[in-house]
C-alpha cells in the first residue's frame, strides 16, 4: 500500500515513500525507470498552510511486494535552517503517466 513514513537517528531524517503501481493487473517495479516516477516530500508546519515548494526529491531504493521505495536522507540541521517542525505535516506526492497519488504524515489534510 502506498503511504510516507519518517524516521530519524543521530543528525540524520529518512523520509521513504511507499509507492504501490499496477499495470494491467500486475505489481510494476520501478526500478528500471520506466514508467518514470516523479517522487517528491511536501512540508507545512499546520493544517491550514498552504504547501510549500518541494522539501526533498526521492530516488527509488528497493521493491517489496507490491510496493516500491523511495528514499532520501536530509540533515536535521538543514531541516530545522529551513523552519522544518519534526512532528509537522509532511506529504509524498508521486506522478506517474501524468496521474498524481499523495499520502501524507502528520495531522493534516492531505490535497
Amino acid at each position: 500500500s502506498s503511504g510516507i513514513n519518517a524516521e530519524y537517528g543521530g543528525g540524520l531524517r529518512k523520509f521513504v515513500c511507499r509507492v504501490a503501481y499496477t499495470h494491467m493487473g500486475g505489481s510494476v517495479n520501478l526500478s528500471s525507470g520506466f514508467p518514470p516516477a516523479n517522487v517528491k516530500v511536501f512540508y507545512k508546519n499546520n493544517d491550514s498552510a498552504s504547501w510549500g515548494s518541494h522539501l526533498l526529491d526521492l530516488s527509488w531504493n528497493n521493491y517489496n511486494g507490491a510496493d516500491n521505495g523511495f528514499v532520501s536522507w536530509v540533515a536535521k540541521e538543514h531541516l530545522q535552517e529551513q523552519g522544518v517542525g519534526w512532528n509537522k505535516c509532511f506529504k509524498c506526492e508521486v506522478w506517474i503517466n501524468g496521474v498524481v497519488e499523495r499520502s501524507c504524515l502528520g495531522n493534516c489534510t492531505c490535497n
